[in-house]
């Protein structure tokens, strides 16, 4: 049998898009992460993250785009039309910075 873990942590920015909070009582947004690479250059990822929970989604729709955070959670598939993407889905954001970075 194998064993596998399904275990994300990420570091990074809210994008200039904000936290949007849906109707099914999740919220929903991009995350900005810049890293420098071997290459001397800053490369930037997005990252769609779903958050969920009583407390946790209204606590991120609070939080402006640019503010620095902290998600831990788990990678899962979900579909839109014909099109099979993946999430991080996290039952809160944790904020590291209180005043916003500029976000892009």
């Amino acid at each position: 049998m194998v064993f596998s873990l399904n275990s994300v942590s990420l570091i990074g920015a809210i994008s200039q898009y904000g936290v949007k909070q849906l109707a099914n009582g999740k919220a929903t947004c991009t995350v900005q992460l810049t890293e420098l690479g071997r290459d001397a250059h800053e490369h930037t990822s997005y990252v769609n993250v779903e958050i969920w929970g009583k407390e946790g989604a209204p606590l991120a729709t609070a939080m402006p785009p640019g503010t620095m955070v902290l998600i831990q959670g788990e990678v899962k598939p979900r579909k839109t039309k014909d099109l099979w993407t993946f999430v991080v889905s996290t039952r809160a954001l944790e904020r590291l910075s209180e005043e916003p970075a500029e976000a892009s």
